[in-house]
């Protein structure tokens, strides 16, 4: 259902006013029975259509949102200012600004590329120290809880393989792998319908094995529970619906402690070392809201 009133040819004008202290709810219709799509904070700037219906201002997005442009607010939670009634016309009442979702929801899936520097693993190999490019993906499910907090949790993937390059050990090609599962705490910086800014700062926990990828040599050793800390920025493009593109950037801090390794020529016998995992990461990928 959409405003059935012309909106350039009325009296009323399209109007600024500030969400009062007790929070705007935002209504498919104008009517407070039809479904709640979310809501304003309070001191929240909003343009609104100053001839109220049924007691509600209608509101005029720029870009579809929940299925529609138009939704109401209450009257009794908008005060208006008469003084900046003066800017007309429909390119100057659409509103950028969308109300908060009661249940908004993001999900996410990514592809990311890490830079570690393993030298303690490849000291210990007897190998040089040198950066090793990886490979992984993330799933990612986020839930923004108030205007501009979120919290979110986050499942992902890594591997890398490298060989030792070390005359001590010609035939060793080792590899690391590891599942990492994150919950994490988000703040927007920016939020709007068309694109969004935020940081993020967490932890979890992994599990990560050390092995290798040929038949002579016998690196290996049992998945290893590590507790990885993780800061990012992430920003979101819309480019269709409800769906964005995603670039993110950020660091991982992540060690693991005592590894056992079985490393020829020591047969049976382990040998411990610390496996260092902490990197720089960047992240391209999909987010749909709903």
């Amino acid at each position: 259902m959409g405003l059935a009133i012309p909106l350039a040819a009325q009296a009323a004008e399209w109007v600024t006013g500030s969400v009062n202290s007790n929070g705007g709810p935002v209504y498919r219709q104008a009517d407070n029975a039809s479904e709640l799509l979310g809501r304003y904070p309070a001191g929240m700037r909003v343009r609104v259509y100053s001839e109220a219906r049924n007691g509600f201002y209608a509101i005029f997005f720029k870009e579809p949102w929940k299925g529609t442009q138009y939704v109401w607010i209450p009257a009794d939670s908008v005060e208006l200012s008469p003084s900046q009634a003066h800017k007309r016309g429909r390119q100057n009442h659409q509103s950028d600004d969308i109300p908060r979702g009661e249940l908004e929801n993001f999900v996410s899936g990514t592809g990311s590329f890490f830079l570690f520097n393993p030298s303690d693993l490849q000291s210990f190999l007897g190998d040089t120290s040198y950066s090793v490019m990886s490979l992984g993906f993330d799933l990612e499910y986020l839930h923004r809880f108030l205007e501009r907090f979120a919290a979110s949790f986050r499942a992902g993937y890594f591997l890398f393989s490298s060989p030792v390059v070390s005359a001590n050990n010609p035939a060793i090609n080792y590899n690391v792998s590891g599942f990492t599962f994150l919950l994490n705490a988000s703040y927007f910086i920016i939020l709007n319908r068309t694109f969004s800014v935020r940081v993020e700062a967490g932890a979890g926990m992994s599990m990560d094995t050390v092995g290798d990828t040929t038949s002579v040599a016998q690196i290996s050793s049992f998945p290893f529970i590590g507790i990885p800390i993780v800061g990012s920025v992430t920003a979101d493009y819309r480019i269709s619906g409800d769906f964005y593109a995603m670039l993110r950037a950020g660091y991982q801090i992540h060690s693991l402690s005592s590894v056992p390794l079985y490393v020829p020529p020591s047969g049976a016998t382990p040998q411990t070392t610390n496996v260092t995992l902490s990197a720089p990461f960047a992240s391209l990928g999909v987010t749909f809201k709903f």
